[in-house]
């Protein structure tokens, strides 16, 4: 799973995959479109729904894993 968000959010940021990592801060990488294309494929890719409501508290890629886990 880590793999292939690694793999939405370098498409959407150009970031080496290889330095992206749970830890990773999204708005230090990205502008809010771009978070947002990043969260709409990520719906998409694991067949979750991430209200808006949930985004306030999605600010790294590990909250991202998290939201899945527990939505998903």
């Amino acid at each position: 799973m880590l793999d292939k968000l690694i793999g939405i959010i370098a498409v959407h940021t150009g970031l080496d995959p290889e330095k992206i990592t749970p830890d990773t801060e999204l708005y230090r990488y990205c502008y809010d479109l771009d978070i947002m294309e990043i969260l709409m494929e990520t719906e998409a890719e694991f067949g979750v729904s991430i209200p808006d409501d949930a985004l306030a508290g999605i600010t790294t890629v590990g909250d991202i894993l998290r939201y899945i886990d527990t939505k998903g």
